[in-house]
């Protein structure tokens, strides 16, 4: 009378179903998916060795805001959100363990957007995201209380939006799609300062790639309104329309690396703010504000008010403005200092060893915080019981013993950062090549080429090039606004930190993937302009351009094999 259920079957059906999905994803990205779990390991790795958090002196100061969630002078309020919604775990564990998933989810949204979007070989867009898998800098950052992870996911996912969409320039882009991005690049501005130009680039390609006016209005409206709510926020509290109320604090630290009052003459109200020891013996610029010689005279807890901020931004304009050579010579420096094969103690030896896995401390500073509780009570309040980091062998060993060995130098990032430039130079050559191949004949009085000029080479926004504008010459083209999306944002990342505080280490770590997706793009786009100009130069072989370009692009594309 009844009908037997069935349900476990179905179940363990729909389970080998998965199972056989997945296998069959792994089996097409091998290469990837194996750099990923060697990522994975040695993020393992970390959280056993160092559990279950490494602390930093800002660590402590955005825990404490996460405690009582409100805008705050020194510290933007993205990172803290974070730390706020995951508080009532009490669960450090948590936190490191979901950066370290924000740090590969970062190399997955880049190897999705090469591989997917752009058809490069697994093995070249695995190769693209090797630095972020495997880099132990990085490793070690995720394992910090920082905002840089954060940031950098949202930075690149955002990235990884915009450019899925348009195959080709004028091809129209769904309003939410780049509402989508902008909400995203919000979202890292208010999680780093330094995000806030990166939604004028996006919007700046939005417009270039002639999205439609709907896409950009609706990408600069959501990139606007969180910016404005949180601004509204602080007004709330501080009476100020700001995001933080240490802009001029920091660019005081900058220019008091050079500046000489004997020359910038500051009014009675900013004389105060004179750098006391000459140029020469001076602190880094980053450590200006914090030592006990700074006319500043800051001590923790301690938060600078709003006429502080304002007089030294005033002094930091008018040094820049009077010693223009001097300021521009500090920022070369501090950008020349990131592409050094070699890390030094910079801007400190103590925080440069903050940054290794060997300078991770054991204890909690009884330093005050702004709330009056020391920053050791900060820490067990947000963690619920201790929360010293606990060094853990052989875990601990190994990666230390990584870090020494496996990291992106510096001269690398350099030469990843040329790339575009390199390719771009030569895909220009390349065109002029090709045109002047083309109108010699015509100069020689010989006539266009047979057929009535169909093999003239063309240029890839071209008539000919439309026809491919859903196909592989329509991903080249789109290649093109998308590599120097990825190269601005690199070198606005590398530029703005030395222009506005100082050079850091950690700064250099959200350039990595935003470099490694505009050389990997201008390499692939190199060698296939490279293959369609040697092609072109026998027309008799091959006399239509489109089965060249999708030939020479099929070439590229082949499975990681």
């Amino acid at each position: 009378m009844f009908r037997r259920r069935r349900s476990a079957p179905v179940s363990s059906g729909r389970i080998a179903r998965g199972a056989g999905a997945l296998l069959g994803v792994i089996g097409q990205h091998r290469v990837f998916a194996a750099a990923l779990a060697a990522g994975a390991a040695l993020r393992l790795a970390a959280e056993l060795g160092y559990r279950w958090a490494i602390w930093f002196n800002d660590s402590f100061d955005y825990v404490a805001i996460a405690l009582r969630l409100r805008p705050d002078p020194m510290r933007p309020i993205g990172y803290p959100v974070l730390l706020w919604l995951v508080r009532p775990l009490h669960s450090l564990a948590l936190v490191t363990s979901l950066q370290h998933l924000l740090g590969l989810g970062t190399a997955v949204a880049g190897y999705l957007l090469l591989r997917g979007k752009f058809r490069l070989p697994g093995w070249a867009a695995t190769l693209a995201m090797a630095p972020v898998l495997l880099d132990a800098y990085q490793i070690q950052l995720e394992q910090l209380l920082l905002a840089d992870t954060l940031f950098t996911f949202l930075a690149v996912t955002a990235v990884t939006v915009l450019c899925w969409l348009p195959s080709a320039r004028g091809e129209r882009m769904n309003a939410w799609q780049a509402a989508l991005a902008g909400a995203l690049l919000a979202l890292a501005g208010l999680t780093r300062p330094v995000g806030i130009p990166l939604i004028v680039i996006a919007v700046g390609y939005l417009i270039v790639c002639r999205v439609g006016w709907r896409a950009v209005t609706a990408a600069a409206a959501a990139a606007c309104a969180p910016v404005a709510g949180c601004a509204l926020w602080y007004h709330a509290i501080y009476g100020q329309f700001a995001l933080g109320g240490a802009d001029g604090i920091y660019l005081w630290g900058r220019t008091a690396a050079f500046a000489e009052c004997a020359i910038v003459k500051p009014p009675a109200a900013e004389a105060w703010l004179c750098p006391r020891l000459p140029p020469a013996r001076r602190a880094a610029s980053s450590a200006q504000v914090w030592q006990p010689a700074s006319p500043l005279r800051w001590r923790h807890g301690q938060v600078f008010s709003a006429r502080e901020n304002d007089l030294a931004l005033r002094f930091a304009l008018r040094a820049i403005a009077a010693q223009p050579g001097g300021y521009a010579r500090t920022v070369l420096a501090s950008v020349a200092r990131a592409f050094a094969w070699d890390r030094t103690a910079y801007p400190t030896g103590y925080t440069a060893s903050l940054y290794t896995f060997a300078g991770a401390k054991t204890w909690l500073p009884t330093w005050p915080e702004p709330d009056g509780r020391s920053a050791a009570a900060v820490a067990r309040a947000y963690a619920g019981g201790p929360a010293a980091t606990a060094v853990v062998p052989p875990y601990a060993g190994f990666m230390r013993w990584y870090q020494r060995y496996v990291y992106l130098r510096g001269t690398l990032v350099a030469l990843i950062l040329a790339v575009p430039v390199v390719a771009g130079t030569a895909a220009v050559a390349s065109r002029a090549a090709r045109r002047r191949a083309w109108r010699a004949p015509r100069r020689r009085g010989g006539g266009p080429p047979a057929e009535g000029g169909r093999d003239r080479p063309r240029a890839e926004g071209g008539r000919g090039g439309a026809a491919l504008a859903h196909g592989a010459g329509g991903q080249i083209r789109a290649a093109r606004p998308a590599t120097w999306l990825c190269w601005s944002m690199g070198v606005a990342l590398l530029v703005i930190p030395p222009l506005t505080v100082d050079f850091d280490y950690r700064y250099m770590l959200p350039v990595v993937p935003f470099g490694c997706l505009a050389a990997a793009l201008a390499g692939r786009r190199l060698l296939v302009t490279a293959g369609r100009f040697r092609i072109g130069r026998t027309p008799q072989r091959n006399r239509n351009s489109a089965a060249v370009s999708i030939r020479t692009d099929r070439e590229l594309t082949r499975s990681d094999g």
